[in-house]
């Protein structure tokens, strides 16, 4: 017969699994650590009645094994689910994470991308509105400049064509002195606006 106060020469095989049901069967397994505690304290009580070889012996001890197998079972499974939903849920934050970092850097680089675009457009912008600026106030100042002076050559022209005192020789130098005036003054006007006049 078997001494049941005496361990068994094999170490009881390592258990891990998630769900309660197997956690169950494996804690209430004949080789199980617990299943093995309970029949030595079970047989150290029946003994010290003299009972040892009775049916109750063993009956105790699976009933104690099964009252403390569901309990540990349910505890280990719910310990189990919540590492895993632990490392599951850290797991997903850290990715999110990750990406929501990655996101931003992205985001950043597009938008420093997108201000240095929008700067040198700007600058380009502002330097040739400026340009167009002075080229139009240049070109309002060289319209007056000239209106004035075609308003100047036509007056001496009115003036020199109405003029009863002058004979033809005269009236001839005068007009030609007057587009010789027109002239020099329109090159005058050619050279401060750097513009070419085509009449």
């Amino acid at each position: 017969m078997t001494d049941l106060l005496t361990p068994p020469a094999t170490p009881a095989p390592a258990y891990g699994a998630d769900d309660v049901q197997n956690r169950v069967k494996n804690i209430a397994s004949q080789d199980s650590a617990l299943n093995q505690m309970a029949r030595t304290e079970a047989a150290k009580v029946m003994n010290s009645r003299g009972m040892l070889n009775s049916s109750m012996y063993a009956g105790a001890a699976q009933d104690a094994v099964l009252r403390q197998a569901v309990p540990i079972a349910s505890q280990e499974s719910n310990q189990a689910f919540q590492a895993s939903e632990s490392g599951l849920q850290r797991a997903s934050v850290e990715g999110m994470q990750t990406k929501d970092i990655a996101n931003q850097k992205d985001l950043q680089q597009k938008d420093i991308t997108f201000r240095t675009g929008e700067g040198a457009l700007d600058r380009a912008s502002q330097e040739k509105v400026q340009s167009w600026q002075l080229k139009s106030s240049d070109r309002n100042a060289a319209a007056q400049f000239l209106t004035q002076m075609e308003t100047m050559y036509q007056s001496a022209y009115q003036t020199i064509m109405s003029n009863p005192n002058l004979d033809k020789t005269q009236r001839t130098a005068q007009l030609t002195a007057a587009k010789t005036m027109r002239d020099k003054q329109l090159n005058f006007v050619e050279q401060m606006y750097a513009i070419d006049l085509n009449w």
